[in-house]
């Protein structure tokens, strides 16, 4: 059914009693006139003014003219097609190209009169049309939770019946699907691809390492593999470092079990950037070997770093963070721990003792009886370019903060010393491989970080600087506030990260004491988090003019290579017209497009294994400006060539769950009946509304202008006043 209706944006009294106005003042403009003038040219004078006073009347009461029709909406299903790596590869009994493309066609998906195809690995882009062919089969991660986010805020209609996904169900990044499956309330008919029997393989998973170390400082490297297929057979995984053995351990596959992780303590020799490589061998009959192996880089430093800490009083905070800098070898500690007064316990700081150190801690400094003479000595460090770690606490001055470290990534807006308990919110997109706040390098530290015990914070709200970075958020029960927790800063020339709660012994004692109590092992956060910032503060490049990076240190084969530099000039404003060009492996050169805001790209294809070297360049009117230099390598084997089985557990949980059923490529020849027999796979009614404002039309005013000029053209040619 279709409807037309009208409304106007005053009250309709309101716009007789200007029409009638305007009739009024038309009629007795023209009633007598002088000169006198013939009747008709009067007719016409005022139905030239008042067609003209009517148009603008008309654009000042908002018509508005609402259109509504009804229509049926066909039944609509959406396609996702996994397009990652792992849904073409081989193991011992099934080709997975070939049962993907089996399964494709025994669907007879193209039957279905309206389908919506989408294609996701670590993106889920819309195609063109539903085909085989169109599958690239590239992707490099597979996200199985993101196109299911997309269709729940996006790219559901009002007549979705269904959604049919093919996949082998194994995801390398993001959630656990389940969740946002079952939230876009559809059935979801899963075609499941490739073995649902492990293969004999092994394969390693993951590296863990921190990407700097000191030279001689030993360094704890994880390793995390999967074997299947094999029983008490021995194996070999070894540790080699740019390609000569540091170490081999000789284990033995354990009945039953198929994930393992295995433990080097590496202590480098010399400084330099160094690529590490785990293999695993000895394991006869693997579907593929291409998997045995993972390396990364890790940059080694060549001296120990000195710390200078400084603390408002002593506290729960200062103990564990000292306990923790004394326990590594390669940070030599100083700590300056103010008495209850303005006194300091010995021993006391001196310009001569901080202006040795590399970088320097505040926690809960400084405070307001904080002495003139120490406040000098710390502003004087922190102005010279040494990065700083700041954890507040109850007592902090933020006024002297704020005139010792210019730089900190904040400004305070107010401040009181009531205190609350708050939580660590890490954000859903952040990605946890290359944050400050890592642990275990996957998703699941961000549940580690939002379930540990609360700390405390003040009142306290601050506004970000431009070059600030957020972090963790703070949340207060399961209210997750407009408010930073943890904030970085890179910009200028210090380095500075700053925690804005306190009691993070809180992490430690109470974040891992159950655990231990019962003599499981737990991973120790506060320990990890002291670390990780230490180490990324003792990275100082912040003086560098011209800095250059990769947007990863380790690609695999057909990924695509992103090369990024910042250009700033000699007060460390970034320059936007300077000519950036990187040189890798010495032989072949690309120039960087400006972004803006003094940052450059390139973006490389087509490149093969290796280990890659880059120097970046940058200069103005032929005037060097500085240079800066990063390494990454290209490996052979991506995760989604680990010859990982089905995962039909997870696949054949998210049918049920939804309401929709599971397949595999032989069986699947059933599914299309199967959704058109359901009761939902019909045309629906829809009802569409389109609202036409009347009054935004610019030809109502060109027209009044028109009567009106016309109007007065007539007027002067007649000789009226």
């Amino acid at each position: 059914m279709n409807s037309l209706s009208f409304s106007l944006g005053i009250s309709l009294w309101i716009v007789i009693l200007l029409v009638v106005v305007s009739l009024g003042l038309t009629v007795y403009a023209y009633w007598n006139t002088v000169p006198p003038i013939p009747r008709w040219l009067k007719t016409l004078l005022s139905f030239l003014r008042l067609s003209g006073l009517f148009l603008l009347l008309f654009a000042l009461i908002e018509p508005m003219v609402t259109m509504q029709r009804t229509k049926e909406k066909l039944p609509e299903v959406i396609v996702l097609l996994d397009n990652s790596l792992s849904m073409k590869e081989k193991t011992n009994s099934v080709d997975g190209f070939a049962d993907y493309k089996a399964g494709f066609s025994n669907s007879n998906i193209t039957s279905l009169e309206n389908t919506i195809p989408f294609r996701f690995d670590e993106n889920v882009r819309r195609m063109d049309k539903l085909s085989f062919d169109s599958l690239s089969l590239t992707g490099q991660h597979t996200n199985l939770a993101l196109p299911f986010q997309r269709l729940f805020a996006t790219e559901q209609s009002e007549n979705t019946v269904g959604i049919i996904m093919f996949t082998d169900g194994n995801f390398t990044i993001g959630e656990n699907p389940i969740h946002d499956a079952l939230a876009t309330n559809k059935p979801i008919y899963v075609i499941g691809i490739g073995d649902s029997v492990p293969s004999k393989d092994a394969a390693v998973v993951s590296v863990l390492s921190n990407e700097v170390t000191f030279k001689n400082n030993t360094t704890p490297i994880s390793c995390s593999y999967r074997i299947f297929g094999f029983e008490k057979t021995p194996y070999k995984i070894s540790l080699f470092e740019n390609g000569s053995l540091i170490e081999e351990k000789t284990l033995t596959v354990i009945d039953g079990v198929s994930q393992y992780s295995t433990v080097f303590d590496y202590t480098p020799k010399e400084a330099g950037t160094k690529k590490l490589t785990f293999s695993i061998s000895g394991l006869d009959g693997e579907v593929s070997q291409q998997n045995n192996k993972q390396s990364i880089l890790m940059n080694v430093l060549d001296t120990k770093r000195k710390v200078a800490l400084f603390a408002g009083a002593p506290s729960p905070d200062v103990s564990f963070i000292s306990s923790v800098l004394t326990t590594d070898k390669s940070i030599e500690l100083k700590t300056f721990i103010q008495k209850l007064g303005a006194e300091f316990y010995d021993p006391k700081p001196t310009a001569e003792q901080i202006a040795g150190s590399d970088l320097l801690v505040f926690v809960g400094f400084p405070t307001a009886v904080t002495p003139k003479a120490v406040i000098e000595i710390t502003k004087t460090a922190l102005n010279s370019g040494k990065p700083l770690l700041f954890i507040t606490s109850q007592s902090v001055d933020y006024g002297k903060l704020q005139e010792i470290a210019p730089n900190i990534p904040f400004t305070v807006k107010s401040s009181s010393p009531q205190e609350f308990l708050a939580t660590a919110h890490i954000p859903q997109e952040t990605d946890m491989s290359s944050s400050l706040l890592r642990i275990n390098g996957n998703d699941e530290d961000k549940k580690v970080w939002n379930s540990l015990p609360p700390i405390y914070k003040t009142e306290t709200f601050v506004t970000l600087k431009p070059n600030a970075e957020v972090l963790s958020r703070t949340r207060v029960n399961q209210t997750v506030l407009n408010e930073p927790l943890v904030v970085v800063s890179t910009g200028g020339s210090q380095k500075t990260l700053a925690v804005l709660g306190y009691g993070i012994y809180r992490w430690k004692l109470l974040g891992t004491a159950e655990e231990r109590s019962k003599g499981q092992q737990s991973v120790d956060v506060l320990e990890k988090f002291v670390d990780n910032s230490l180490r990324w503060l003792s990275i100082n490049d912040n003086k560098k003019q011209v800095k250059v990076r990769t947007s990863k240190k380790r690609y695999f084969k057909g990924e695509k290579v992103i090369v990024e530099a910042t250009v700033l000039d000699a007060q460390y404003q970034p320059i936007d017209n300077a000519v950036v060009e990187c040189l890798i492996n010495k032989t072949t050169k690309r120039g960087l497009s400006s972004l803006g805001g003094g940052l450059y790209r390139t973006t490389i294809d087509g490149m093969s294994i290796g280990d890659y070297s880059v120097v970046a360049t940058a200069s103005t009117n032929g005037n060097s400006i500085g240079n800066d230099n990063t390494s990454f390598l290209i490996d052979s084997v991506s995760i989604e060539q680990q010859g990982l089985p089905m995962n039909v557990e997870l696949l054949r949980s998210i049918a049920k769950q939804s309401g929709g059923q599971f397949y595999t490529s032989i069986t699947v020849s059933s599914m299309v009946n199967d959704i058109k027999n359901r009761q939902t796979y019909r045309p629906k009614p829809v009802v569409e509304k389109e609202n036409i404002a009347l009054w935004k039309s610019i030809w109502l005013v060109l027209l009044a202008l028109t009567f009106f000029s016309i109007e007065w053209i007539l007027r002067k040619r007649n000789g009226l006043l």
